[in-house]
């Protein structure tokens, strides 16, 4: 980051100082994470329903701060870190997210939607560094305190930047997009993720829709044209471009017809030219189209696009495919789940089930489903029917999957992660297939590290 004089750190936080530096006359970087403060970097002390920020001033100042925000009076640090009074370090937070996109002109793709938005982020951000030097959402920093962080990452070298935003409630996107300020918006697809919050999908809908609020006449709404909710947006004649990309309709404005889908990827046309994904399922050829649709805005070539696409590598533990010496192969997909999700993880590991002797599924609650829950876990044991052999259902939920699954002969309940691992250990064998997914809360990442610690991956 570009540093940032105190003066001007005061004046854009109408900050009051408790106390002027004696070396530091600016700061370099801006941390919420006390153990993650370099010098020369800005502490602010972040106030959640858990721990209080403040409580780590005093670490953050032992690994080198300049500067600190409190809420707090009377703080005390040595005479070499600055001190600025705030109403609200988290206002102040965002303030400064806001300050720090106003010094940059750059190329801005804001993307969300219930599933298949990290991928379609890291699709974009691979398809685009083939030709500009491109930033993009790490990890999962896709929140109200996350995205911050990410713009504080930019500098003048900075061409493209691609912003993942994520939301649990009406409102949280449009608390972040000021500071965003999209030229594009993408939507991936308008599901039932966080259900229990919202209550509808239209609801979902109208709070995804908030990334749009920021489009000027110039802006560009990507979306999904076979989402029988996103299709209401032309409709509704915003004042902004609406495009649309699809595998099914073709007279949508970017529409693929795909020609094979194999365990090694997928094959499609786009206008007669063709394009592999290299990873399988179908799902992720919608992933691909924005990250190919906005290759082309931006002037790249079919060559440049297709190495983006082939150096695309999956965030971890997302569809992450790990072959063990003994021929047993894992899908490990526990990053989270939602019933979109799920259908495509089983939609991938039918794929790849013709070259296995059983496919077994470790699947755990789908969370925050509300009203919703029993009829969403029952849908998806029964397409887990189609495809499992054995199916292990873990969580609250887990009689749920059974019923659908329709066979308690080859499905078994476990209450939680620690015992599926042990349950799974006990009857897996070389030549199976095991898909594992479900909810974070779920904690099936145990699992995962189990079939490791047993076998040499």
């Amino acid at each position: 980051m570009e540093a940032i004089s105190i003066e001007i750190l005061q004046d854009i936080l109408s900050a009051t100082i408790q106390q002027t530096s004696s070396t530091a006359g600016s700061i370099t970087g801006i941390r919420i994470d006390s153990r993650q403060v370099t010098p020369g970097d800005l502490y602010i002390p972040i106030i959640g329903e858990n721990n209080d920020g403040h409580r780590f001033i005093p670490d953050a100042v032992s690994n080198g701060a300049s500067c600190v925000l409190t809420e707090q009076k009377n703080i005390q640090c040595p005479e070499t870190v600055a001190i600025l009074e705030v109403g609200s370090t988290y206002e102040a937070l965002k303030a400064l997210a806001r300050y720090q996109r106003s010094r940059y002109t750059v190329d801005t793709i804001a993307l969300t939607g219930s599933s298949g938005k990290t991928t379609t982020k890291d699709m974009i951000a691979s398809v685009l560094q083939q030709g500009f030097k491109t930033l993009k959402t790490q990890g999962n920093l896709n929140n109200q305190y996350g995205i911050p962080l990410t713009l504080f990452n930019l500098n003048a070298d900075i061409e493209k930047m691609v912003i993942e935003m994520g939301m649990d409630r009406m409102g949280d996107i449009e608390e972040s997009i000021d500071a965003v300020l999209p030229d594009i918006a993408v939507i991936t697809n308008i599901g039932t993720s966080h259900i229990e919050h919202l209550k509808t999908q239209e609801n979902i809908y109208i709070s995804k829709k908030e990334i749009f609020s920021r489009l000027t006449e110039k802006g560009i709404a990507l979306i999904n044209g076979d989402d029988p909710f996103l299709q209401k947006l032309k409709g509704e004649d915003p004042s902004y471009r609406v495009v649309t990309f699809s595998i099914k309709d073709s007279s949508a404005d970017f529409y693929a017809n795909i020609l094979e889908v194999s365990e090694t990827g997928s094959v499609f046309e786009l206008s007669g030219v063709r394009y592999r994904v290299p990873i399988p399922g179908t799902h992720n050829v919608y992933d691909a189209l924005p990250a190919i649709w906005l290759g082309q805005h931006f002037g790249l070539s079919h060559g440049e696009i297709q190495k983006g696409l082939d150096a695309f590598k999956p965030s971890e533990n997302r569809m992450e495919i790990i072959e063990f010496d003994n021929g047993i192969t894992l899908i490990n997909d526990v990053y989270n789940a939602n019933p979109d999700a799920m259908r495509a993880a089983l939609e991938t590991t039918a794929v790849y089930q013709p070259k296995y002797k059983r496919t077994i599924g470790v699947l755990g609650d789908m969370l925050e489903m509300g009203d919703l829950s029993e009829t969403a876990h029952r849908e998806i044991g029964q397409q887990a029917k189609k495809v499992l052999d054995i199916l292990i259902a873990v969580g609250a939920n887990r009689s749920h999957y059974q019923a659908g699954f329709e066979d308690d002969a080859h499905s078994h309940l476990c209450s939680d992660a620690p015992e599926a691992a042990e349950l799974l250990m006990k009857f897996i064998r070389p030549g199976d297939l095991v898909l594992v997914k479900g909810s974070r809360g779920v904690y099936l990442e145990t699992v995962i590290e189990k079939l490791k610690e047993g076998f040499n991956g």
